[in-house]
């Protein structure tokens, strides 16, 4: 055999082992570094006192107008919130004073992709003109908001300064019923207030704005409507499901390092652990091990005659993993019908 094959043969079983070494590092670590709740509402978030990002569009009641200086119901809504969930709580406030409910479509269209935010404010209607055009732009702004942000919820405001339910304060609430959005009506709330509206507004040279008393009366009807939403809003179980915290690893993931052992380098966490397999009929037995310990064995009997397929959680209360996680079979039948393994991340 001539040098120079056998030099190409060389180069070529080297690049063959540097493809399988690239694999094998490519697929070891499968959980995230930072695994994340899942949430599907700014109230399950705030149950649980997870940070949450707050979207505020609307005109000059929403962007603060007729208060002094931090005293508005925007600008003191992180701190109540704080106080009240333990949530830090990120406010951008894109409304502009004197415009109408066109406006917010275009400030939602505009912002960057940089937040995914949790919650939306919108607070429209003073600076609007009473004719078919408010519903379909009012309408656009809900649309803008659940297209671009997914989960965000979504909470309308029905404004002070019309004092009294004008078609367009109805049809705020009748889109607002028809999209499942909850109203926080500051009509009301500055009826049953125990002040005159004067009292509540800068007149009388201002009787539209709020004045610092009346932006209090917007704060407190927000969080109102924002406390009844984190009672009846979060989950069923409680203030998350801990299953959406699923992650799934397939066989196919799986380093097998003999014939009934499979191996996975992974981030260290602490989760429960669930298998996908198949009992066959006899006697069924897995071992789970951490970093060479073990932290969980089962045996058991499948009496029946023919093999079925199951997806089960095996611990009851959650481990702590480190890098290495080593699933063991008893015999290669039982190997043979290994799915995954999938974690629920605490």
């Amino acid at each position: 055999m001539s040098k120079k094959r056998i030099f190409l043969l060389v180069v070529l079983a080297l690049a063959v082992i540097a493809c399988s070494i690239t694999v094998y590092v490519k697929e070891s670590k499968v959980v995230p570094d930072d695994p994340k709740k899942t949430y599907i509402s700014a109230y399950e978030k705030l149950a649980d006192g997870a940070p949450i990002d707050i979207l505020i569009v609307g005109d000059s009641i929403a962007a603060g107008t007729g208060a002094t200086s931090g005293n508005s119901w925007a600008a003191l809504l992180p701190k109540s919130i704080e106080e009240k969930y333990g949530s830090s709580c990120n406010i951008v406030n894109v409304s502009m004073g004197g415009n109408t409910s066109i406006a917010g479509t275009l400030r939602v269209k505009m912002l960057d992709e940089d937040t995914d935010f949790d919650l939306a404010l919108i607070c429209y209607g003073e600076n609007d003109i009473d004719d078919e055009t408010f519903a379909l732009n009012y309408e656009s702004i809900i649309r803008s908001i659940k297209s671009k942000y997914g989960n965000c919820s979504i909470i309308s405001i029905l404004e002070s300064s019309q004092r009294d339910y004008t078609n367009k304060i109805n049809q705020i609430i009748d889109i607002a019923n028809f999209y499942g959005i909850p109203v926080v009506d500051t009509i009301k709330a500055y009826e049953s207030s125990g002040y005159e509206y004067e009292e509540l507004v800068n007149a009388p040279d201002d009787l539209t704005h709020p004045n610092n008393f009346g932006h209090a009366i917007y704060l407190s009807s927000v969080l109102d409507v924002i406390y009844e939403q984190v009672r009846s809003r979060s989950a069923y179980v409680g203030t998350a499901n801990p299953n959406d915290d699923l992650i799934y690893i397939p066989r196919s993931l799986f380093l097998r390092t003999g014939l009934t052992t499979f191996e996975i380098q992974m981030n260290p966490l602490r989760a429960n652990i669930g298998i996908y397999r198949s009992h066959i009929p006899g006697t069924n037995t897995v071992e789970i091990y951490s970093d060479d310990k073990q932290v969980f064995e089962q045996q058991f009997e499948w009496e029946y005659p023919f093999g079925q397929e199951h997806v089960e959680q095996l611990t009851s209360e959650p481990v702590e993993l480190g890098e290495t996680l080593t699933v063991k079979f008893a015999s290669v039948e039982e190997a043979k019908y290994f799915k995954g393994l999938f974690l629920i991340v605490e």
